[in-house]
Formats: C-alpha cells, structure tokens, sequence
C-alpha cells in the first residue's frame, strides 16, 4: 500500500445519500442475494470502476457469525484463485510469528543470524527480524538495478535470484537509525531466505506445513503446481497477462489465494477464542512504528493500521500485481472483515473501504465481542 492511496482512503470524508441509507439498512442483509445487491450500487454509486465483461469483482465479507459472498462482472466462486501481490507480507508476517512461538526462528535476533555467512553484512547486524517485519531497515523498495534482470514486461521478479538478492544486501550500507519506516519489498524478500535458512526447507513447503494447511486455506499457495480455478487477469488496458514468477520475493509478492481462504485467515485473527491456532497470530496484532504516510497510520507486523477512520483502528493491506488486485481489512472490535479480489490491476482499496465502512454502520458500530483465553 503505498502512501498515495493511503492519502486518498484517509480523505475520504463525504459520504453520499444513497451510502447513508444504505448503512442504516445494512442489519436486514442477511442473503447473499440482497448483498449482491447491495455491492452492486456502492459499486455502481461510490466508485469509479467501470462495468466491463472482462473483469471480475469478488467480495467476501464476515460479520460476525455471517460469511457473505459476492460476484460481480464475470461469474466467479468463492475458490477462484488470485495473486494477492502484497498482502503476502501480512501472511508471512503471521508465519513468522508461528515459527518464533515454535521456537523455529527468533525475531528479536539480528537477521544476519539467518543469512549464509559469505553474504553478512555486519552494518546490519543491529536490525532484527522484527525490523525487518515493520519496515525500518532504510532499504529502499527494490534492489538498485533490479529491472536490469528483467526479461519481460510483466513478469519483474522471474530472473531476480536469491543469489542477487544476497549480494545486494552484501554490498548495500545501512544508512538509517532503525526507528524510521520506510516500506519496501527486500525486508520480505529477505525474510523468505531467513526462513529457508532457518528450516533446511522451501518457502513455499514451510508456508503449507505451518500456516496454510494448519488454517486450511488449502488453495492458497506460492509456487504453481496446476491452475486450476485461476483467474485470467488483465492489464489496464484489458490486454490478458500471465501469472508472475519469483525467483526470488515469494513470501513479498508471490502468494496465490481464494476469497474463501483469505476470509478463513481473516477469522482467525478476528476469533473470539485465543488458542493455539489464533493466539500466535493475535498476539502480534499491535501498533510497532508510525509509518511515513500518516500520524494517524501505524504498522504492526506487517499490517497497515489506520486509527482516523472511525471508532476503532482498521487493519488493512492491499495486493497488485500487473493482472490482479487484491484488499483484506478487518476491525478487531466489531468482528467485521472484507476481501476484494479484482482481475485487473485497479480498483479494488476504495470499494473494500466503503464496504467495511457499510458493515460497521458507517463506522459507529460498538465492539460486541471480548476475546475469550484458553
């Protein structure tokens, strides 16, 4: 998420007449019928997106105990599978905190802990994983010279090795304090090697193993083995594009998902019972830094944390790649969480906000839900 749309969701303060009945009304929604419905106009009235038989719009909202799916343009389920771009950081920031609870990986070591030795820097041997996590290393988003690599036009991280990667991070001079934010990709990027380094094992079988198979998000992946139910995406100009690979930037960029699977993770993080599922994965949930973006936007673990949207902070991240876009937010207090999956490279941030906003009573519905300890 980067800072221009995180202005622009922060500056959305007029609401329209149609959003504030629509709000009032949201308790009668209760089929899926009536929330398609209901998406259909804040589409149609609180977008700019653009009706086209190409693209695909798919939402997944819980309140409460209710899980509600929608889908608009092409007819989708809840288990087509699409590239969530960044939101695979939030999911490798929870795997993260699974493995330090395992006693796998610690994230309050310095990360040169888990680098191969030849590939140390010692100017960043300070810098935790957790540094790493809440991006305030000073890195810059991508490598310097990372385009160079590439081959083809949508398909940026298919050369760029670990190898490359690692004689970045070498060679590169820590020019921060630590206690300033700065977002990027490489913290990701390299977390993934620390992991491999840490386990003896892949990424992706590490991933699988111990987050995705333990939440049964069983369609969600990072490396390829069929497409089945994948979703063709397009680029701006509605021209098909093919899927991404990762040579590197997996656990960054490279996760592949489902509405269902993502509103499965959601659930988690909004249970009401902490166990030994959820409470990894909950108890990392806290503000860490203020961001660069807003004095009112903090990171924590990976996610966004917007404290002027209403009564309660929202957590939030959003996903692009040059075929798809993904958004997931949820609001610890009222139990609500949405997922928006887009075919093409735009516009899904502004219609997730509105509908989290319309399922939380244009932001004054009151916490009903204590988390309970087990």
């Amino acid at each position: 998420m980067n800072k221009q749309r995180v202005n622009s969701i922060m500056n959305k303060t007029i609401i329209s007449f149609f959003l504030i009945a629509v709000v009032n009304m949201w308790p009668a929604y209760g089929q899926n019928d009536e929330f398609r419905e209901l998406i259909e106009k804040i589409i149609r009235y609180e977008t700019n997106i653009k009706p086209n038989p190409h693209r695909a719009i798919f939402v997944g909202v819980v309140d409460g105990d209710s899980v509600m799916y929608s889908s608009h343009g092409l007819a989708l389920t809840e288990k087509n599978v699409f590239e969530i771009g960044s939101c695979s950081k939030v999911i490798t920031a929870s795997l993260l905190s699974i493995l330090h609870w395992k006693n796998m990986i610690k994230l309050d070591t310095s990360i040169n802990a888990y680098i191969p030795e030849e590939f140390r820097n010692e100017s960043f041997g300070h810098i935790t994983l957790i540094d790493l996590i809440n991006h305030r290393t000073g890195l810059p988003r991508l490598p310097e010279y990372f385009g160079l690599k590439q081959k083809a036009i949508y398909d940026p991280y298919a050369e760029y090795s670990k190898i490359d990667l690692l004689k970045y991070y070498k060679r590169s001079q820590h020019r921060s304090n630590g206690a300033s934010f700065s977002y990027s990709h490489i913290h990701y990027a390299l977390l993934e090697i620390m992991i491999e380094y840490a386990t003896g094992r892949s990424y992706d079988e590490v991933l699988r193993e111990h987050l995705l198979y333990p939440l049964e998000m069983f369609n969600s992946f990072s490396q390829f083995k069929d497409k089945e139910n994948w979703t063709q995406g397009f680029d701006l100009a509605l021209r098909p594009v093919i899927p991404r690979s990762y040579a590197s930037f997996s656990a960054s960029e490279g996760i592949k998902s489902t509405a269902a699977d993502l509103l499965q993770y959601l659930k988690i993080l909004l249970s009401i019972e902490v166990n030994e599922i959820s409470y990894p994965l909950i108890s990392a949930l806290r503000p860490r830094v203020v961001t660069d973006y807003d004095k009112n936007t903090s990171v924590g673990h990976g996610w966004h944390i917007v404290n002027n949207l209403g009564r309660y902070p929202v957590f939030m991240h959003t996903g692009r790649t040059s075929g798809h876009q993904c958004f997931i937010a949820f609001i610890k207090e009222t139990k609500t969480a949405v997922v928006v999956l887009t075919n093409s490279s735009a516009g899904s941030e502004d219609l997730g906000v509105h509908i989290l906003r319309t399922i939380n009573n244009n932001w004054k519905k009151r916490q009903e839900y204590v988390r309970r300890e087990k």
